[in-house]
């Protein structure tokens, strides 16, 4: 319990960080749904489309590019809910965030 390990696996509190030079938080950008966070942000387009689609609030926040060289950091892309928990992780290119967001939301 006295020994804290960042990770970012479903389940698992994402880990805080800085988005701006320390001056906004990981958290505060979180969305009042559900909020897609990756380096690249080549998925944002189609996971809003597919919570638009769904009727699912969900933001998408770009990672600072030092987020890829940390050790927990070994997926594209991560679905966390309001609470900071991951939810999925996945790849960038090639999911179907409509089966994703149906799936995580409850409704499958």
């Amino acid at each position: 319990m006295g020994r804290y390990e960042p990770s970012a696996v479903p389940g698992a509190r994402f880990p805080h960080l800085w988005l701006e030079r320390e001056t906004r938080s990981l958290y505060d950008a979180l969305g009042p749904g559900f909020t897609a966070l990756s380096v690249s942000g080549q998925c944002h387009a189609q996971a809003r489309h597919a919570a638009a689609d769904l009727k699912i609030p969900l933001e998408a926040v770009l990672l600072p590019a030092a987020v890829a060289a940390e050790r927990w950091f070994d997926r594209d892309v991560y679905l966390v809910r309001p609470d900071t928990h991951v939810v999925w992780r996945g790849p960038s290119g090639g999911v179907d965030f409509h089966s994703v967001l149906w799936r995580v939301s409850g409704w499958a």
